[in-house]
């Protein structure tokens, strides 16, 4: 007699996939590997400056959240080794295995969750950051854990009145250590918004005050204290250099209005996203998964689809590329589409 149903095996496959890359990201930082330029540039700071220097627009060209640079140099100060502010992106990286699964087994159905986790804990990119002291596997962890806090609230699938301070406490906290979170929390708190208005949210009233309102707040000065820490000359060379990344409004010629369909490749594809060769036929699964979700369980479809909307909108603004490492928040949304 066969005791495992369907779904316990796809579990089964689910925790193996989890565990090989739990080891891929063990392997990656046990790696040791040297700091590369950008990571030397961003130790420096972190190592040379004092606590308060921090706070302050950094050197060669660098930019990161302060609630990460003041961690990482807290590492430093108790460790005073290289791999110590790698500590705080490999445990993101770890958290993250853990929160997509949670995720996914949320958003998706049957074989979908091991090719999901699949996709996830084998992806390039997810695995070298894991070990670079950049925040980019911080956004990762801190967007699945958004979307886990705030998607129950609106499918009734927990008591709101449990949850609500912890989300909005969790998410003031988040935008102080990722500038991803931003965008994310920007995403949701709009759609929150739009439920409510629908008449769509429960305890609508309780989770615009608990949970949007401290959001917001956090959010805005997060962002007002984030574009001071930017000097001038950096933020002329990032419009330079992500030149290509931003949305082309108004669309001149063919190759401006096929500026999504090239991006949503990218996303699949080296040297940007997750390196898949036929990366095409990933972008069109992808967006017939954003058609068949927003079908089958259109609330669940918005929450994933907003930061997308809103990181496309900065992206139009010229405000926040559109483009590789700083949409790798987005990646899991795009792999569970």
């Amino acid at each position: 007699m066969n005791f495992w149903t369907t779904s316990d095996r796809h579990q089964r496959i689910v925790w193996l996939l989890l565990g090989i890359g739990l080891g891929l990201r063990v392997w990656q930082f046990a790696g040791g590997a040297a700091l590369f330029l950008d990571e030397i540039a961003l130790s420096r700071n972190i190592v040379e400056r004092s606590v308060g220097g921090l706070l302050a627009p950094l050197d060669y060209g660098q930019v990161a959240p302060p609630a990460f640079l003041l961690t990482e140099r807290g590492l430093w100060s108790a460790l005073h080794t290289d791999w110590a502010l790698r500590v705080l992106p490999f445990a993101s990286a770890i958290l993250s295995l853990f929160l997509f699964r949670a995720l996914a087994n949320r958003v998706v159905r049957g074989v979908a969750v091991p090719v999901a986790m699949g996709a996830f804990a084998l992806g390039v990119p997810f695995v070298m950051y894991a070990a670079q002291v950049k925040q980019y596997s911080t956004g990762v962890a801190i967007t699945l854990g958004l979307l886990l806090l705030v998607q129950p609230l609106v499918t009734a699938q927990a008591n709101p009145r449990v949850r609500l301070p912890m989300i909005g406490v969790a998410g003031a906290v988040a935008v102080w250590f990722s500038e991803s979170a931003m965008i994310v929390m920007a995403g949701l708190g709009a759609a929150l918004v739009i439920l409510a208005a629908q008449r769509r949210l429960p305890e609508a009233r309780r989770i615009m005050r608990l949970v949007v309102v401290p959001w917001a707040l956090s959010a805005c000065a997060a962002a007002f204290l984030s574009r001071r820490l930017v000097a001038p000359d950096t933020m002329d060379f990032m419009q330079f250099f992500w030149a290509d990344a931003f949305v082309p409004l108004p669309p001149r010629n063919l190759h401006d209005v096929l500026w999504p369909w090239r991006t949503l490749i990218a996303v699949f594809h080296k040297p940007d996203g997750l390196g898949y060769r036929f990366a095409p036929a990933y972008a069109v699964l992808a967006a017939c998964g954003i058609v068949s979700l927003w079908r089958a369980r259109r609330t669940d479809a918005a929450l994933l689809a907003a930061p997308i909307v809103v990181t496309l909108g900065l992206a139009g603004a010229r405000l926040y590329p559109f483009s590789g490492r700083l949409i790798l928040f987005l990646t899991p949304i795009f792999i569970l589409f």
